[in-house]
């Protein structure tokens, strides 16, 4: 099992930090305390918010570098062809940070490659999780938490550049915009973001939570809007409308939404406290974050926000974990692939010719099965070898056709998985490229493949994470062992409709490969 780091420790240190920075330093040492000393707890809290300041920086700087980096190493949210670029934007980003930290500045040409580093790397994280196994509705929360940033982000680059200066889009409008998207995303974020299962004591504890403070807010904003205002400007860095409006109503309930969000998953355990601790530093960032400071803050937040929702729906996950399969389970589960595979005569509700060769249960240490089968589809004799770890499968290999001993003519597989093989394991056959720029991208061809289709092709790419072998007219062959890839996670257990479609979308795929092979062979190789 890949190792995952504890859930928010230090990110909780930083939340804490942070959030004496935001009273200390950017409210009561800009508002309340005189700049001249004049006692001594003055004084030190004057002394202390650029310590405080520089803290918070420094805490950041170690949770998003290592949070990426770690993310980089385990492959957990970033997919592999966006890895090296993910790498080198934060790497940039946090550069910079260093450098603000150590000189309490950066220089104004470096500004423009902050924001735009910034920029980049929330969009690649925000574009991860788009693709990752949360379910929909939490995609669409995050996306919303990220959209904001992004805005103000284009905003302050347009600015600096001289760009949309004039026309519908202008930098005002797209910080308005942002305003409202980030209202949107506090709002619904109860409905987005939080499990689906919540304990009465919890969701109780967050909306009695969210009330009190939503009522404070809004009295005191009736009361004292003049003061309300300057600490919402200094301190999260919105303009406040008028309480009595709709805008104002507005506010008070995405008020409410945030804290019954914050409340309900910090209450909670393992990954979704990751994610509410995340959710706190990009309240504490502020929207309209310019500091290297605020801007690292709000890319931790919205690291720590998208680590959590995906580990909190990951299979590696132990509270998502299915139970064992027992034998005859498995044995079971084998038959319903089998029985989808097979376009064999049915005999009392089962095919004749499926025949589960072994199936085996271990449910010591971890959740392992093993098996395979062997049917007849379309007058090839295929047959399929199964392991299942932690409810997801994690090796498959199909076999379509008798290999026998020969060697293989083709292979089709990612450039990556070509290059990490050892020299002496590389296929020696010369490389043939198809002519189509995606698809040569992405797979490497060695040998003779049938690849001038268009069609095959494209059904091939979906079988990207995996490695064919060809045997012009005999065979083919297609091996997926590892991690739970995009590819693997089609053919997740226990088996469904899903499940039996992408089974049998890659034996038709194996067999169209083998019949093309057959027809474009030359006469001596047929």
């Amino acid at each position: 099992m890949p190792y995952q780091s504890p859930y928010g420790n230090l990110t909780a240190t930083l939340v804490v930090v942070a959030f004496l920075d935001l009273v200390i330093d950017r409210l009561l040492g800009h508002l309340f305390l005189s700049p001249a000393c004049q006692t001594g707890i003055s004084c030190l809290l004057l002394r202390g918010g650029p310590f405080l300041m520089h803290l918070t920086g420094a805490l950041a700087l170690i949770v998003g570098a290592g949070g990426i980096l770690g993310h980089l190493r385990r492959a957990e949210l970033f997919p592999r062809g966006m890895r090296l670029t993910v790498a080198l934007l934060s790497a940039t980003f946090w550069l910079l940070v260093t450098l603000f930290l150590l000189f309490g500045r950066i220089p104004e040409r470096y500004q423009m490659h902050l924001q735009t580093s910034f920029g980049f790397v929330v969009a690649l994280l925000a574009l991860s999780f788009v693709g990752s196994v949360a379910p929909a509705r939490m995609r669409v929360g995050f996306g919303l938490f990220a959209l904001p940033t992004l805005m103000h982000i284009a905003a302050s680059v347009a600015v600096r550049g001289g760009w949309l200066s004039h026309g519908p889009i202008s930098p005002e409008r797209l910080i308005s915009l942002g305003e409202l998207g980030l209202l949107l995303a506090a709002f619904t974020s109860p409905l987005l973001l939080l499990p689906a299962q919540n304990p009465t004591s919890r969701l109780g504890a967050g909306l009695a939570l969210a009330a009190g403070v939503s009522a404070f807010f809004f009295v005191a904003f009736l009361g004292r809007a003049d003061l309300v205002q300057t600490v919402a400007l200094y301190g999260v860095q919105l303009e406040l409308p008028r309480a009595m409006s709709t805008l104002g109503a507005f506010y008070v309930m995405a008020l409410f939404g945030f804290v019954t969000t914050v409340a309900v998953l910090l209450l909670s355990a393992g990954p979704f406290r990751l994610s509410g601790l995340g959710i706190c530093l990009i309240g504490l960032a502020g929207y309209q974050a310019s500091s290297p400071v605020s801007l690292g803050l709000s890319l931790c937040g919205l690291l720590a926000l998208a680590t959590g929702l995906v580990r909190a729906n990951s299979s590696l996950n132990p509270g998502n974990r299915k139970a064992p399969l027992s034998a005859e389970a498995w044995k079971s589960a084998l038959g319903a692939i089998a029985s989808a595979v097979a376009d064999a005569p049915t005999v009392g509700g089962a095919p004749v010719l499926v025949e589960v060769l072994s199936a085996e249960s271990s449910g010591t240490g971890t959740d392992a099965n093993t098996g395979s089968v062997k049917v007849e589809r379309r007058g090839w004799t295929v047959t399929l070898k199964l392991r299942r770890t932690d409810s997801m499968v994690r090796d498959i290999e199909a076999t379509v056709g008798t290999p026998g001993d020969t060697p293989p003519d083709a292979t089709i597989e990612s450039h990556e998985a070509w290059l990490g093989r050892r020299e002496q394991d590389r296929v020696r056959l010369p490389r043939m490229k198809s002519g189509d720029p995606s698809f040569d991208r992405k797979l490497g061809v060695h040998g003779r493949a049938p690849v001038h289709e268009p069609a095959l092709r494209r059904r091939l790419l979906r079988l990207a994470e995996g490695t064919i072998t060809l045997w012009t007219g005999r065979a083919a062959r297609f091996v997926a062992p590892g991690s739970p890839t995009e590819t693997l996670r089609r053919f997740a257990m226990p088996t469904g409709a899903a499940a039996d479609r992408a089974f049998v979308d890659l034996i038709d795929t194996l067999i169209d490969l083998i019949d093309a092979s057959q027809q474009s062979a030359p006469p001596d190789a047929a």
